[in-house]
C-alpha cells in the first residue's frame, strides 16, 4: 500500500510548476503518462500503436490523433536521436512540439482529463 501512495504522490508532483516545463525529461514523463492510459484504456498493454487503434476503431473517443501524433513525436526524439537530421535546434523544436502538445491534449482530450482527476484529483487543465 506504501509503495502506490508513493507512486500516486509522484504522478502529482510531475503537474506541479517545475515539471510542467517543457524540459526533454519533463516531456517524456508526460507522454509516456498518457501512452500508459491509452493502453490501460484499450486493455492492450504490449503496444501503443495497436491500443491507439483499438481506441481508435471504437469510436467512443474523439481527437485521439493528437495523442497519436505525440508519440510520433516522442518517436522521433527517442528512436531517431542519432540520425543526421535531428541535430540540436530540430530536437529542441521537437520538444517544444511535444510540450506544446500536451497542453493541447490536457486542456481538450475528456479520456485523460477524467483519468487523472478520478485517479489522481488532478485537473489537467492546469498544466
Amino acid at each position: 500500500m506504501k509503495k502506490l501512495k508513493k507512486h500516486k504522490d509522484w504522478v502529482k508532483t510531475q503537474f506541479t510548476a517545475p515539471y510542467k516545463s517543457p524540459s526533454y525529461r519533463n516531456v517524456l514523463i508526460h507522454t509516456g503518462l498518457i501512452e500508459n492510459i491509452i493502453e490501460k484504456e484499450a486493455k492492450h498493454k504490449v503496444n501503443f500503436d495497436v491500443a491507439i487503434k483499438i481506441l481508435k476503431f471504437s469510436k467512443r473517443y474523439k481527437n485521439l490523433d493528437k495523442i497519436d501524433n505525440l508519440r510520433k513525436l516522442r518517436n522521433k526524439i527517442v528512436h531517431k536521436i542519432e540520425e543526421r537530421e535531428l541535430d540540436e535546434d530540430r530536437i529542441i523544436k521537437i520538444r517544444d512540439d511535444m510540450h506544446k502538445s500536451l497542453k493541447e491534449i490536457y486542456h481538450s482530450q475528456s479520456l485523460i482529463q477524467k483519468y487523472f482527476l478520478k485517479k489522481y484529483g488532478i485537473y489537467t487543465q492546469n498544466f
